[in-house]
């Protein structure tokens, strides 16, 4: 299966100097990318990213500057700071750096899939260059995944997603972008045992203390096994989000990721959630996912979830 994502940049490549060839069109700005005259005015592409790095609080804008940002890692930081990225490749890298981000949340959905035949996956993070004349591209990288025998190892070939390491080169007027991990292949990462580990050693491999009257029941029923009764698991895993999204929203939100209660939609969050330890808002929107999904979860699973639960989360 090969799955294409692409991200795109303006290049406006039909001027010289510093006006435009077009009559009364705005005359050019100092970066050549990310900008481009249609229809006799000067207009951002992507306009996406432009709002990113002009500071938008849009909902679309959040979510791709969540994108941006994942892990840890304030990208769009760099990509605004003039000292580590040069401001005429700013909207370039911007595209390199965003297509980079989207195309490992493919290859989770890929990991996640139960594919009905055995299945070879490439996904191809480009960037389309938008211009007078036909349209190019840059193909940044290639992720594989070998799902035709037991096991989905993973594995990635290509430009990193730290735009400060971007370095550009006119080739036989072709345009080459490098860094210092293009040419190393590594392997694919699987970010539920990431977040798992680095829950494991922020705690210290110790439960976790919830001090609740409220789970004290739950708790007794669980060790008295009557969460194996029909329809049981379920009544008590229904009881026990609300309390821990009410008293230890993190912690719960990350051991349900972990355990593969939630989609993995949520991975960059969720290394957020491990990271800062502070967004419990982002924490209780994790488990009321769960929590809707409680009426149609197999009884075996919601009984699992209730015992890992208790067992983490010790009085």
């Amino acid at each position: 299966m090969l799955v294409k994502i692409n991200s795109h940049v303006a290049l406006d490549d039909t001027t010289t100097g510093e006006q435009s060839a077009i009559p009364g069109a705005a005359r050019k700005r100092s970066s050549e990318f990310g900008t481009l005259i249609r229809y006799g005015r000067e207009s951002s592409c992507c306009s996406a990213l432009t709002s990113v790095l002009q500071g938008s609080h849009d909902p679309f804008v959040n979510d791709l500057r969540e994108t941006l940002n994942s892990e840890g890692h304030d990208r769009v930081a760099k990509l605004l700071d003039t000292q580590q990225v040069d401001p005429t490749y700013r909207m370039l890298f911007a595209a390199i750096t965003s297509v980079r981000l989207q195309a490992p949340k493919i290859l989770l959905d890929a990991q996640e899939h139960n594919a009905v035949t055995p299945t070879y996956y490439l996904i191809v993070p480009c960037v389309t260059i938008n211009r007078a004349g036909p349209d190019t591209e840059i193909v940044c990288g290639l992720y594989t995944m070998d799902d035709r025998a037991d096991g989905s190892d993973a594995g990635y070939f290509g430009l990193g997603d730290d735009p400060g390491k971007y370095k550009v080169r006119f080739l036989h007027r072709r345009l080459d972008v490098t860094d210092e991990l293009v040419d190393i292949e590594r392997p694919g990462r699987d970010h539920r045992a990431m977040v798992s580990a680095a829950w494991r050693e922020r705690s210290g491999g110790e439960p976790t203390r919830v001090q609740d009257e409220r789970l004290e029941k739950i708790r007794e029923d669980v060790t008295n096994e009557k969460h194996r009764k029909p329809h049981h698991g379920r009544a008590l895993l229904r009881a026990a989000l609300p309390i821990l999204a009410e008293v230890a929203p993190i912690p719960a939100a990350i051991l349900m990721f972990a355990d593969g209660a939630v989609g993995i939609h949520h991975a960059f969050r969720v290394h957020k959630l491990a990271d800062e330890m502070t967004a419990s808002a982002e924490a209780r929107k994790i488990l009321d996912e769960i929590h809707n999904k409680i009426d149609t979860m197999e009884s075996d699973r919601a009984e699992a979830l209730i015992e890992m639960l208790m067992n983490e989360f010790r009085g």
